[in-house]
């Protein structure tokens, strides 16, 4: 799952409070040692946004990680990406709600469109934030550029997702995918089709498909985070058994339920608070 010969403090920085508001979370990863890395990332239910410090990164599917990128955005996806990069210093990760997502960059980011270039996404103002992310050797230079340009798009542009939306991402979010769709299109006031069609829209997936992916981040976070036992797990999930949430793993993983907690040691120990002193 993993093959890294890198050491990483990840730094949670105090967040502008319209970000917050939002559910935006902004976490800066910074190389204490090493100078290779490679990961296998776990199918998100967040659209994540990185930008690369120094060297650019490697991203796509499993083993086809081949296009080289300093800042893109991923939407939501049924399968795992394939991260990687030959030196890189720090990066910046963005983790955006897909109907925030949405908001801030005009669009929505489906399945189909995978890994997007920033400057695609936002055009060539854009540009001057990648030029300083390239030469930064300290991601403090870079991070309240990437706060500003953030705060500005959500608090300027015009919504494109309903109030709807954003209130039923949160509902199931919460809910780890469990509350239904016919349920949350009932609380809104809509038909089923009519929900589908506007969660699809800001969310860039169908309803039951983001479902299944905040019932696995769920997951995920308790079996990487915890001791707690898979069947346990599973069932507190809503998933049949343990066989189908380790057949889920397998797919939206790339890897078992015990091989990710196993793994879990090689990740970056979270730090919470200012950036650096």
């Amino acid at each position: 799952m993993f093959v890294m010969s890198t050491i990483w403090t990840a730094v949670k920085p105090v967040h502008p409070a319209v970000l917050v508001q939002a559910g935006v979370a902004v976490t800066v990863f910074v190389k204490q040692s090493g100078n290779r890395y490679r990961r296998i990332e776990p199918a998100a239910s967040d659209v994540v946004l990185i930008i690369g410090i120094g060297a650019s990164w490697r991203v796509g599917p499993p083993s086809r990680a081949d296009e080289s990128l300093q800042a893109f955005a991923a939407g939501l996806a049924m399968q795992p990406r394939e991260v990687a990069s030959e030196d890189p210093a720090a990066c910046i990760e963005v983790r955006l709600p897909p109907p925030v997502a949405t908001d801030l960059f005009g669009t929505s980011l489906s399945e189909r469109d995978g890994i997007v270039d920033l400057v695609e996404l936002l055009g060539r103002g854009s540009l001057p934030l990648i030029d300083r992310a390239v030469n930064a050797r300290d991601p403090r230079d870079v991070l309240m550029d990437v706060f500003h340009l953030l705060a500005a798009r959500l608090c300027d542009r015009p919504r494109l997702s309903r109030p709807e939306i954003h209130w039923a991402w949160r509902r199931m979010a919460s809910s780890g995918g469990r509350t239904s769709t016919h349920m949350l299109a009932q609380e809104i006031g809509w038909s089923d089709r009519h929900f589908t069609s506007r969660f699809r829209d800001s969310v860039g997936l169908a309803p039951k498909a983001a479902a299944r992916l905040a019932r696995f981040s769920r997951a995920y976070r308790r079996v990487a985070g915890s001791g707690e036992a898979l069947a346990l797990i599973a069932a507190d999930a809503g998933y049949s058994d343990q066989s189908h949430m380790t057949r889920e793993f397998g797919a939206l993983a790339g890897a078992a339920p015990a091989e990710v907690r196993r793994n879990v040691h090689t990740d970056a120990l979270i730090q919470r608070g200012p950036l650096l002193d």
